[in-house]
C-alpha cells in the first residue's frame, strides 16, 4: 500500500526544485477540484488539510462513496501536496496590523456573557432580589457561554436572556410590593411621603442607574425617566416603573461602546467605556469604587500608564474575581466543564476507598495547579506545561498524583509529583471525556 516518506508521497514530490514543485502542486489542485472538493470544500478551506497519500488511498478503500474514484499513486501524492498546510518549504508570513487601522473595526456593542449579566445584577440590585429563589432560578436557565459565538456582535438581543431579565423584573416589582421597608431601602426614606420631590427622585437615579448603565446618566436619559415616573403617577408605583425599566436596559445584556469623539472612522472610548472594559476583561466584574473614581476624573483612563495601573491592580491574588477569572480561562481553554466521578471499579483497584466527589477534587486540583503557577510562582508557560508541582487536598488525590503528602489547606504549597508533569498531565484533563482533552483525541491530534 501507500506509506508516508515512500516513493508515492507528499515528501516524494517536495523537490529542491522549486519549478517542478510548484508543477506538481497545481496538478495537485486541479486533481483535488476535479475529484474531491465537492465534497470536502474548496482547497483553502478543505476539511482535509494535510492528509497524506497514505490517508487518502486508505479513505478509498473504507468509504463507499468514494470506491468510485479512480485514482493513480502518484495523482494522490500530488492531492498530498496541494493540501499540505506549507508552499514549497517556505514558512508563511503575516503582517501585523497596521496602528493606524486598529479600533476601525471593532463593533461598539457586544453581547455580555451569562456570567457577565449575573456578575451585572449582583453589583446592580439590592441582596434581597439577587438571592430570592426565583430570580436565581431564572438565572439558571440562561445559555451556557460559548468560547466564542457568530451571536455576539448582533444588535438584536437574545430572547432567552430578554426573558429572564422580564421574568426577573417581574419578581424584583412583587418583592418590592410586599415589603415597604425594601422600599424604602430602594427608592429612600422620601419616596414614601406624598408627594414625593424631584429631588428625591434624582437621588434615586445617582445611586442606582450606575449600576445598570456602568456610567452617570445622560440629560436625555435621566429626562426620558423623569417623564416615565411622572406618567406612573410618581409615588412608589412611579420609582418602580423606573426601577422596572432599568433592570431591563440594553446595558444589561450588552456593553455598547459610543466614544466620545472621532478621527476619521475611529473613535476615543469614554472614560467610563474604558473602566469597563478593564474591569470586566480582568475580573468579569462592572468596575469597583477605584475603577469608577478614577473614570470620573476626566481624561485619567486616556492615559495608557494609568490604565497599567489600575490592570496592575485588579489582577492580583488578593482579588478572588481576577484568580476565579484566570481559573475559568483555563477550564475554557482546555474544554473542561464539570469532571464526572470515576468509577468505584478503577478507584479501589488503586486502593482509593471511594470515588464520590473525585471529580470535584481533580477540578480544584487544577485550579490549585493554574494559580501556583501563575500567581505564587509567576511562571511561564513552559513551567505550565513541565511543571511537577501538584496540589493534592486529601489522601485519595495523594494516590492518584503519587505524592508524599497531602498539601496544607492553608498554606497549599507544591507537593512534587513522580508522574503528572505539566498542565496536559493533571487528573481532571486525563479522565475528562471532552474532545480537546481526551488523551487519545489528543494523541491522534498530535501525531
Amino acid at each position: 500500500g501507500f506509506v508516508p516518506g515512500s516513493s508515492f508521497s507528499a515528501a516524494s514530490l517536495a523537490s529542491s526544485e522549486p519549478e517542478l514543485e510548484a508543477e506538481n502542486k497545481k496538478a495537485g489542485e486541479q486533481l483535488y477540484k476535479n475529484n474531491c472538493a465537492s465534497c470536502h470544500g474548496q482547497l483553502e478551506q478543505s476539511t482535509k488539510r494535510d492528509r497524506s497519500a497514505f490517508q487518502i488511498a486508505s479513505s478509498i478503500q473504507a468509504i463507499s462513496q468514494m470506491k468510485t474514484l479512480s485514482l493513480t499513486s502518484d495523482e494522490l501524492s500530488k492531492i498530498s501536496l496541494a493540501l499540505a498546510s506549507t508552499s514549497y518549504g517556505v514558512t508563511k508570513k503575516y503582517t501585523c496590523t497596521s496602528p493606524l487601522s486598529r479600533g476601525r473595526t471593532n463593533p461598539g456593542l457586544r453581547r455580555m456573557s451569562t456570567a457577565e449579566i449575573k456578575a451585572t445584577l449582583r453589583s446592580a440590585v439590592p441582596y434581597d432580589i439577587f438571592n430570592d429563589e426565583i430570580v436565581q432560578q431564572a438565572l439558571s436557565s440562561l445559555p451556557a457561554d460559548e468560547v466564542s459565538n457568530v451571536k455576539d456582535y448582533s444588535s438584536m438581543p437574545s430572547q432567552e436572556v430578554a426573558n429572564v431579565l422580564l421574568t426577573i423584573a417581574d419578581r424584583a416589582m412583587l418583592i418590592l410590593d410586599s415589603a415597604p421597608a425594601k422600599q424604602s431601602y430602594l427608592f429612600g426614606q422620601c419616596a414614601l411621603s406624598a408627594p414625593t420631590s424631584e429631588a428625591c427622585f434624582e437621588l434615586f437615579l445617582k445611586n442606582w442607574s450606575f449600576g445598570f448603565f456602568r456610567r452617570p446618566l445622560t440629560s436625555a436619559e435621566s429626562a426620558r425617566l423623569l417623564a416615565l415616573f411622572k406618567n406612573a403617577g410618581s409615588g412608589v408605583r412611579g420609582y418602580q416603573s423606573v426601577y422596572f425599566v432599568l433592570m431591563q436596559s440594553p446595558q444589561m445584556s450588552f456593553h455598547i461602546e459610543e466614544g466620545q469623539s472621532s478621527s476619521g472612522d475611529r473613535r476615543r472610548l469614554t472614560d467610563y467605556e474604558i473602566a469597563n472594559r478593564i474591569s470586566y476583561k480582568t475580573t468579569g466584574y462592572p468596575p469597583d469604587a477605584t475603577l469608577r473614581a478614577a473614570a470620573g476624573r476626566a481624561g485619567e483612563l486616556q492615559k495608557i500608564e494609568n490604565v497599567e495601573a489600575q490592570v496592575s491592580r485588579l489582577v492580583s491574588l488578593s482579588s478572588a474575581n481576577a484568580v476565579s477569572r484566570v481559573s475559568s480561562y483555563f477550564r475554557f481553554y482546555s474544554g473542561i466543564g464539570d469532571v464526572p466521578d470515576p468509577s468505584p471499579i478503577v478507584t479501589s483497584g488503586r486502593g482509593i476507598g471511594t470515588s464520590a466527589g473525585l471529580g470535584g477534587n481533580m477540578l480544584r486540583e487544577l485550579d490549585d495547579y493554574t494559580q501556583g503557577i501563575f500567581w505564587k510562582q509567576t511562571g511561564d508557560f513552559e513551567d505550565f506545561m513541565t511543571s511537577s508541582d501538584s496540589y493534592p487536598r486529601n489522601e485519595s488525590m495523594r494516590i492518584i498524583l503519587g505524592t508524599s503528602a497531602v498539601v496544607d489547606s492553608a498554606k497549599v504549597v507544591a507537593q512534587k509529583s513522580p508522574t503528572s508533569f505539566g498542565f496536559l498531565h493533571r487528573p481532571a484533563l486525563l479522565t475528562n471525556d471532552g474532545g480537546r482533552t481526551n488523551p487519545i483525541l489528543r494523541g491522534a491530534h498530535l501525531r
